[in-house]
């Protein structure tokens, strides 16, 4: 009898420690967490207009940004120093036509993409062209987002292949996703597929938007077409398709055509979310898109827009939480840093600093 009684007492005490945290598990909070306000420096130089998301390096002490007016790269310390202006007009043969896609490699030096001159050009933080590469388009390619990752002698670019980027934009689904190429400019390899979320597309325009994490062999991408996000594993070539519509994401029900007028584009624009990109942290898998608003073409300030984060679970791919932010996102970290652009005044460029916590009630 006494240790039948034992038994049910410990089974009695299990199951309340089993609900406990249980309940520890439903009741966590994703939250942002602000932490800081970083005002850049410009006061000293001439800029014209951002693109909203830019690049840091992987060490965190450098901001990279692009100014699409001057076609120029800014570079600043994560304090908020200025440190150089790269690729300005006037500078010769290291002068840019039109930037898509730059980043860090592993010893702070800036590669980009010139797509006008098919281009990969090679910078140090003095400013000074290291090398000049020839660029994708003879290998039968576009760049598909204006993105660039450079790691252990490769560059990393999105793509379509030309051969499926036809008019009726019905095949993209079947293009690579990303083409490789040594830091010479040789073309290695491609891998991945659009695949799943580009096979029945609401727009024209579709592209992806990828994130790498290198130590992982991981690339997480977005489509401009879907919610779904697909997982590449660049060991096995293998692409995994997951994601859950979040609440607050409008499916278009008109299809934009090239065909549209502008008018058309605007309000077909305004009845669907627009996903932007796809983040890799340590804990999470990161979904961003965005709701238009009609203050938004009236203003065209970013922060006149609704912006989202969608947070998975990344080992288990299990949805956690919609978040959404304050203002338009600028960049996310690998130890799960937000920077969000507070004010998009040239004379008092404001960055917030966030920290994305899960707290435990």
């Amino acid at each position: 009898m006494r240790i039948i009684f034992f038994v049910f007492a410990l089974f009695l005490l299990m199951q309340c420690k089993f609900e406990k945290n249980k309940s520890n598990i439903l009741s966590n909070k994703v939250e942002l967490i602000h932490e800081n306000d970083v005002q850049l420096k410009t006061s000293s130089i001439l800029f014209g207009r951002f693109r909203q998301e830019f690049t840091n390096s992987s060490d965190g002490q450098y901001w990279a940004f692009h100014d699409f007016t001057k076609q120029q790269i800014l570079v600043f310390k994560s304090n908020g120093d200025f440190v150089t202006t790269i690729g300005s007009k006037g500078r010769g043969p290291s002068e840019f036509e039109n930037v898509f896609g730059f980043t860090f490699d592993e010893e702070n030096t800036i590669w980009a993409f010139d797509e006008k001159l098919d281009l990969f050009k090679n910078f140090n933080l003095s400013d000074s062209l290291i090398n000049t590469y020839h660029g994708i388009y003879e290998n039968g390619f576009l760049q598909s987002h204006p993105q660039l990752f450079v790691n252990k002698g490769k560059i990393y670019i999105p793509i379509t292949e030309v051969k499926f980027n036809t008019m009726d934009y019905t095949k993209i689904w079947q293009s690579a996703l990303m083409a490789v190429y040594d830091t010479n400019g040789s073309f290695l390899n491609m891998h991945g597929r659009f695949g799943p979320p580009a096979e029945n597309p609401d727009t024209y325009n579709v592209r992806a938007m990828l994130d790498f994490d290198f130590h992982n062999n991981t690339v997480l991408s977005a489509y401009t077409t879907s919610y779904l996000l697909g997982e590449f594993d660049l060991e096995s070539n293998q692409n995994k398709f997951f994601g859950v519509e979040p609440p607050n994401f409008k499916t278009a029900t008109e299809k934009t055509t090239v065909d549209d007028s502008f008018s058309e584009i605007l309000e077909k624009g305004l009845s669907r979310s627009a996903p932007m990109s796809a983040y890799i942290t340590k804990d999470y898998y990161i979904f961003y898109y965005q709701n238009l608003s009609q203050s938004w073409y009236d203003t065209r300030s970013p922060n006149n827009k609704s912006h989202y984060l969608v947070l998975y679970n990344r080992s288990t791919k299990e949805f956690i939480k919609e978040l959404k932010l304050p203002y338009a996102l600028g960049n996310i970290t690998r130890e799960n840093d937000i920077h969000l652009i507070k004010s998009f005044d040239p004379d008092n460029f404001m960055i917030a600093e966030y920290k994305l916590k899960i707290s435990y009630k």
